[in-house]
């Protein structure tokens, strides 16, 4: 297990403050003094490989495994220039789901899949990968097929539903602790620690609490009046879409559903407001606004495929 890779600089900083007291009110230098520099170093040091090799440590003591059979999914950012500290690991999932046989017996078995980024990828055994789910080439013949068709059927809908997930935005909101524990290990802060103990273990212990004071109150009131608070406020906004009906087409009649249980291929009749979804419009023409999106000042005008593209 890689938890003594975190505990190790914890238990040191609780041996500094010990060593710190015992300067000021007990042993003195000469009894502190190279205890002190050697746990110093190596704390520190062990904190700041800790933060710059943190996507190392996650997958340090994974064991590599093919995609069929693997537990968990190593996720590598695409700019190698930011190293590994930003590598992701997603644990994969099972959704149960049920086959009919060829003697008409329904067998149930489990689907693996895994989320990343509001996108479900479930593994396809014929390609042996994961492939996102929810992503399908429309043209305006199929769109214009599912218009006179009557819309999806219902039963069918709702198994699309439980393959591809809910159509909602899942943000998280990292607890008090979580935030700050993520603010202060950067490494600059890191730096600043060290800056602080030299001082404080120097006889300059004025400084060194006025230093605290100033960086750590600053990363707390960044970490969590600002940062938690915009992901808050992201996190409500997209739960307010969920609770929106829209107006979609299933078995050839129109109903009452709810924003989360859009699936691919509904056709969905649009009047005003927002709609929580990707669309393409197939009859009639609307003005959007995008400027949340492409920063465009202006409504543009949107109008309906041909139904020959």
């Amino acid at each position: 297990c890689g938890c003594w890779f975190q505990k190790v600089p914890i238990v040191s900083q609780l041996q500094l403050v010990w060593l710190t007291m015992e300067r000021y009110f007990g042993l003195g230098w000469d009894a502190t003094a190279k205890q002190f520099i050697l746990i110093y170093l190596i704390s520190h040091v062990i904190l700041f490989a800790a933060t710059q090799y943190s996507g190392q440590v996650k997958t340090f003591f994974l064991q590599p495994s093919s995609l069929a059979e693997a537990t968990h999914i190593a996720i590598f950012p695409r700019d190698k220039t930011k190293g590994l500290g930003r590598l992701e690991v997603v644990r994969v999932r099972h959704l149960p789901g049920s086959e009919t046989g060829s003697g008409g017996s329904t067998t149930v078995q489990s689907r693996r899949y895994y989320e990343q980024t509001c996108v479900r990828y479930l593994w396809n055994e014929e390609a042996r990968r994961f492939r996102p789910t929810g992503v399908k080439p429309l043209s305006g013949q199929e769109a214009y097929k599912a218009l006179d068709g009557g819309g999806l059927a219902e039963n069918f809908a709702l198994e699309r539903l439980d393959r591809q997930g809910r159509n909602a935005i899942n943000v998280k909101v990292l607890g008090i602790f979580a935030s700050l524990l993520a603010e202060y290990s950067q490494p600059i802060y890191i730096f600043q620690m060290m800056c602080i103990w030299c001082y404080l273990f120097f006889d300059s212990w004025n400084i060194a609490l006025l230093w605290v004071f100033l960086v750590f109150g600053s990363g707390a009131w960044t970490s969590l009046m600002i940062l938690r608070r915009n992901q808050q406020q992201i996190a409500e906004m997209a739960a307010a879409g969920g609770h929106r009906l829209e107006k979609v087409l299933r078995d050839g009649q129109w109903k009452d559903v709810p924003a989360t249980d859009l699936t691919l291929g509904d056709v969905v009749q649009v009047k005003d407001g927002v709609v929580c979804a990707d669309l393409a419009l197939v009859a009639g023409s609307a003005v959007v606004n995008e400027s949340m999106l492409t920063g465009e000042p202006m409504p543009l005008q949107k109008v309906s495929l041909e139904q020959c593209g």
